[in-house]
């Protein structure tokens, strides 16, 4: 066929891409070596793998999916240094929305990119989501020890397992939607029809999807396809709402998120994070920020909790109590002179958005400087003033870090 349409339209097949590519069955297969393929009169090249559309084939089918995994892997990470030169870093780069919308954009469709088709295990989306999570928390300025919920809520990302099974079943409503005479459906329906549950089929790998979500039988696709609209609504949607419900489930397990809008929005980007900067200066004082939102700031209270050798849990710089949160960004008298003015500000703001009566104890004081959106309702009424208490709060904080570091360096210097 490929040689007919050339002859056809008047061009060459190249030689180097015209290659043979026997496919192993199994791992104890052996393929005959006399065994010869032509194409018209040219005797064609027995390789191992092949690249074709971006996509390496290999012999196996294990193979090709662990090569392309390790493959998509390394684009993504040339893509990422690549973004360098546009701001991608963390010192006098970017604002944390911009980058993040720079690695849905450039990024993400390079880590995921054919993933329908060599259908990955399990183990090898837990590489692309190992690599995705690491990204993202360096891009946000977060340890590695940060809890892996907090990724998805802060960026509204979806999970790299969430999507690898849309583009997985979005291929195959592709496919539904063929003629009846299309190479592609004829295949599905012979798959359909010979393979067994045990073989490495690829829509073997659709079947488990539609009995996960829920979407019905696979012979009402075939025969009634939907159109995009009719699968956006159901499909994604579905699809999409099964993994909100899993990432907010599992997010209130975490005691490090107990200040934190642990509510996930698939395809939106948290509150905080939705306010922007305004400035370079402000961008360097969001580190700070997402540490105290996510639960990985180190107080005292942490370094007696896990240090090996004895250490007090009391405030260093005051000496009254333990270093908590609360005690941190309220109570320590050594940086009272730098919290009182700016406290004053933030206070002024809830009383004009009229909550301060929801602010009762300390404890919801400083939930409510950690993450505002709590208790702040999503409307464009209060988009000025959430503006200006997000700046005002990361002043705060990023006054309060520098303060606290340069009195325990005076200390060590004593």
């Amino acid at each position: 066929m490929s040689l007919s349409f050339a002859n056809e339209e008047r061009y060459l097949l190249q030689p180097t891409k015209n290659v043979a590519l026997n496919i192993k069955p199994s791992k104890r297969t052996t393929i005959p070596k006399s065994e010869c393929f032509k194409l018209g009169e040219i005797n064609l090249n027995h390789v191992d793998t092949s690249v074709h559309l971006g996509i390496t084939r290999t012999t196996s089918v294990c193979e090709t999916a662990e090569v392309n995994v390790e493959g998509n892997i390394s684009k993504a990470r040339r893509a990422l240094y690549s973004l360098l030169g546009a701001g991608l870093h963390g010192h006098n780069g970017l604002d944390h929305k911009s980058m993040l919308d720079l690695y849905k954009s450039f990024v993400l469709p390079m880590l995921t990119y054919g993933i329908e088709i060599f259908t990955p295990k399990s183990t090898h989306i837990k590489q692309l989501d190992l690599f995705q999570r690491k990204t993202i928390k360096q891009i946000l300025s977060l340890p590695n020890n940060a809890a892996d919920p907090c990724v998805l809520i802060l960026t509204g990302l979806l999970p790299i397992e969430a999507i690898y099974h849309l583009k997985i079943l979005n291929f195959f409503n592709n496919i539904c939607g063929q003629k009846e005479s299309s190479i592609e459906r004829q295949i599905v329906v012979r798959q359909l029809s010979v393979k067994s549950g045990k073989s490495s089929s690829w829509i073997n790998c659709v079947l488990p999807l539609l009995v996960k979500y829920d979407l019905g039988d696979v012979d009402d696709y075939l025969q009634n396809p939907l159109n995009k609209s009719q699968w956006r609504l159901k499909v994604h949607k579905t699809v999409v709402n099964y993994w909100k419900e899993y990432i907010d489930r599992i997010a209130r397990t975490y005691s490090s998120l107990k200040y934190m809008n642990i509510q996930y929005s698939p395809g939106k980007f948290h509150p905080l994070i939705q306010v922007g900067c305004s400035s370079a200066l402000e961008v360097t004082r969001l580190p700070t920020r997402f540490r105290l939102l996510t639960g990985t700031y180190v107080l005292q209270v942490n370094r007696c909790r896990f240090n090996q050798y004895a250490i007090s849990a009391v405030c260093p710089n005051c000496k009254v109590e333990d270093a908590t949160v609360e005690h941190f960004l309220l109570h320590c008298s050594a940086l009272e002179q730098v919290r009182a003015p700016v406290m004053c500000q933030i206070w002024n703001l809830l009383e004009s958005m009229d909550l301060t009566k929801q602010v009762t104890s300390p404890a919801l004081l400083a939930q409510t400087l950690i993450d505002w959106s709590i208790i702040v309702p999503n409307l464009p009424s209060y988009r000025d003033k959430t503006r200006m208490l997000e700046f005002h709060i990361r002043r705060l904080f990023f006054h309060l870090h520098t303060t606290r570091y340069r009195l325990y360096k005076e200390l060590s210097g004593n």
